[in-house]
């Protein structure tokens, strides 16, 4: 990277880091919660395989608690008790026991599996992990997510079959259930134009993070096959339709990259009358006011002074326009924040105003298109060091969970956008915004690859083909 290159992105990061949350994924290891608990350590674990153990001691940085709930470390005698992390663990014994079966393992299957359950809740006759929220981040309120759920389904299952444990079965029927409770009653199915989709992380108006769709519905059909549950092979396909049809809406041609979710938040303001009130309408979700008493949580609608407020918008909408509805005090021009792409940023710089429009007290109406909303649906980000390396990890799981869910529906979209992603990741090395960046997939013991080896032949294979396992 040159010198001016990494004093830019210096500036960049100095001037947004206030503005910018953190995009949660698939494996996202911050998500707030409740204070962690101060306990013995579990003894006798048996080791992490070759895979995980290098990611279960540095990245994840885990730590047994008493009665064996594998969790975060925190360094001050107490343990994070994450809601994700037994599904890697379980994952992990489970692999290794099917290679070199052994009662030790065995054991540590099952007292993962029932530290794990213990900890659920009941929720509409489901059992829910529930994540507290955290400021600064899309967790504006106490939710659970599909994801971690389709996770426990599987895993419970899995581990149900190993130790013909009934009271497993019943759990992992019971966490794959939470899928289906309705967004309009706290659960993460929401039904709308679109058609059906399950969330990561449920908010309004829909986020439609692909890596947490996509992987929850890959786990849920794992789940189905595993059980014989019809009903999770029937959410699968109809969620997976949903998909197919809204995969141009993640394409970001202008970066050769795809989209990390649907939604962005912004600043909006008008010029010459005082902002009273503001209302997002998304076509086909509804509209959403300003939340009072949380105003500084950027993924809430929320006021920031007299003439400007914090927006929510979707383009989720497109091809029709978001539209705002805004109580002024006088003839206004509205206008919207944005900025340009950095892979070191997730969400964008609010670089520069443009002028989306005119309002008075008899027209209170203006509507935000394409070349604002593009702007605001971010593309997949390098914010996550590992190995001391800026890595991207969403773009490659977008791409093999594409494939996944192709074969898994035979729609042949999937496959047709998956080729799409590959080939345009090849520019990558090409260009200036890229440079000095990595790639990996985010499985466990996956290496990480420089954009510069992408698409060309590389010492012990070739860049990206291999990377994403094609």
């Amino acid at each position: 990277m040159t010198y001016a290159r990494a004093l830019a992105v210096t500036l960049a990061a100095a001037l947004t880091l206030t503005a910018c949350a953190r995009q949660p994924d698939a494996h996202d290891e911050s998500p707030g919660g409740d204070p962690p608990r101060s306990r013995e350590r579990a003894a006798g674990m048996p080791a992490f395989s070759e895979k995980l153990a290098p990611m279960a001691k540095g990245f994840y940085d885990m730590a047994w608690t008493a009665d064996g709930y594998p969790g975060r470390n925190n360094h001050d005698g107490t343990v994070y008790e994450h809601p994700i992390y037994p599904t890697y663990v379980l994952h992990d014994y489970l692999e290794q026991y099917a290679k070199h079966p052994s009662p030790k393992l065995k054991a540590a299957v099952r007292t993962v599996a029932h530290a794990t359950v213990r900890r659920l809740k009941p929720f509409h006759g489901a059992l829910v992990a529930w994540y507290a929220p955290k400021p600064g981040t899309r967790h504006t309120e106490r939710r659970y997510s599909a994801l971690t759920q389709s996770y426990y389904a599987h895993r419970l299952r899995n581990a149900a079959d190993l130790l013909h444990d009934r009271s497993l079965r019943t759990a992992a029927r019971r966490a794959f259930h939470a899928l289906t409770v309705p967004a309009d009653k706290g659960g993460v199915r929401y039904r709308d134009r679109h058609g059906t989709s399950i969330a990561e992380l449920p908010q309004r108006p829909n986020g439609y993070v692909l890596n947490g769709w996509q992987s929850a519905l890959v786990s849920a059909w794992k789940y189905g096959e595993a059980s014989g549950d019809r009903r999770a092979k029937r959410l699968v396909r109809a969620s997976a339709r949903t998909m197919a049809r809204m995969l141009p809406l993640y394409d970001a041609p202008e970066v050769a990259n795809s989209r990390y979710g649907l939604t962005g938040y912004t600043y909006v303001r008008t010029v010459g009358a005082d902002l009273r009130d503001a209302r997002v309408s998304v076509p086909g979700e509804g509209s959403q006011g300003l939340v009072r008493g949380k105003g500084t949580e950027l993924w809430t609608n929320h006021r920031v002074g007299p003439r400007q407020v914090n927006l929510v918008l979707s383009r989720a909408s497109l091809p029709e326009p978001n539209v705002l509805r805004l109580d002024v005090s006088g003839p206004a021009r509205v206008q919207v924040q944005v900025g340009e792409y950095d892979p070191l940023v997730s969400q964008p710089p609010r670089a520069r105003w443009v002028t989306v429009g005119k309002v008075d007290k008899g027209r209170p109406r203006v509507e935000v298109g394409r070349d604002v909303l593009d702007k605001l649906a971010y593309p997949t980000n390098f914010v996550k060091k590992i190995d001391g390396r800026q890595t991207n990890v969403y773009h490659a799981i977008h791409i093999r969970n594409l494939r996944e869910l192709g074969r898994i529906t035979g729609d042949e979209r999937f496959a047709k956008w998956a080729d799409r992603w590959s080939r345009a990741t090849c520019r990558w090395k090409e260009m200036p915004v890229y440079e000095g960046m990595y790639v990996r997939s985010n499985e466990p013991g996956a290496r990480s690859v420089a954009v510069s080896d992408l698409c060309t032949r590389t010492q012990g294979g070739t860049g990206w083909q291999k990377f994403v396992g094609e």
